[in-house]
C-alpha cells in the first residue's frame, strides 16, 4: 500500500500489516533498543528482582556496620534504574505512536513494569533508611520491606 493511502486511513484502521515498510523498520529498530535495555536490566539484577533488592540491602547493612553512608549505594542504584526506565518509557511512547497497542507495545510495557518493580523495592529501602539506621534494621528483621513480601 502506498504511504498516501496509509495516511488517509482513520487511526483505528491502521495496523502493522497496513503500515509502510519504513514504519515497520523503525518499529524493529525501536524493539532492538528495548531488547538492549532489557538485557542490561537482566544482567544488572542477575536472577530476580527480590534477590537484587536483598543484595542492595546487604550492601547497605555492611556499610552501616562500618559507619558509612548507605544512602550513596541506594542513590546510585535508583538513578541507574530510573535512567534506563526513562529511556524505555520514551521508546514505549514511540511504539504507541507508530503501532498503537499491539504486541510490540505490550512487550515493552512488560519491560517497564519490571523496571518499576525494582525501583519501588529500592525506594522502599531508601525510605526505611531515611527513618534512621535503627528503623532500617528493625524493618528488615520484621520482614516489612516490600521486596521481602513479594
Amino acid at each position: 500500500m502506498s504511504d498516501r493511502y496509509y495516511r488517509q486511513l482513520p487511526p483505528q484502521r491502521r495496523n502493522s500489516a497496513d503500515a509502510p515498510l519504513a514504519v515497520q523498520d523503525t518499529l524493529a529498530l525501536i524493539l532492538t533498543d528495548v531488547d538492549k535495555h532489557e538485557r542490561a536490566f537482566d544482567t544488572l539484577i542477575s536472577s530476580s528482582s527480590t534477590s537484587y533488592a536483598a543484595g542492595i540491602y546487604d550492601r547497605c547493612y555492611q556499610t552501616l556496620q562500618m559507619e558509612g553512608s548507605a544512602r550513596a549505594i541506594l542513590d546510585s542504584s535508583v538513578k541507574t534504574l530510573e535512567s534506563s526506565n526513562a529511556q524505555v518509557n520514551r521508546l514505549l511512547d514511540k511504539i504507541l505512536q507508530l503501532d498503537g497497542m499491539g504486541p510490540a507495545y505490550k512487550k515493552t510495557e512488560n519491560v517497564v513494569k519490571r523496571f518499576v518493580e525494582v525501583i519501588n523495592f529500592l525506594e522502599d529501602l531508601y525510605c526505611g533508611l531515611l527513618m534512621g539506621s535503627e528503623f532500617f534494621l528493625d524493618t528488615h528483621k520484621t520482614r516489612s520491606f516490600v521486596y521481602q513480601q513479594a
